[in-house]
């Protein structure tokens, strides 16, 4: 899905000399990994505290925004 919208979007990286790729290379993976851990952490946390979400929300995306 993320490999299409980068497609349709040209989010994309050409190759030239110096890369070792000899197609275009989607560049939204990081995206697609921010989503899935986003929603894998609302979806299975199972925590009785009620501030464990939004920290861990929080601090993905601190590291997907660094990233």
């Amino acid at each position: 899905m993320f490999t299409y919208i980068a497609k349709k979007k040209k989010v994309i990286d050409i190759p030239s000399a110096r890369k070792e790729h000899s197609e275009p290379t989607a560049l939204l993976g990081g995206v697609a990994i921010y989503f899935a851990t986003i929603i894998s952490i609302t979806l299975f946390s199972r925590s009785s505290s009620g501030y464990l979400i939004p920290v861990l929300l929080v601090g993905a995306t601190g590291v997907a925004v660094m990233g």
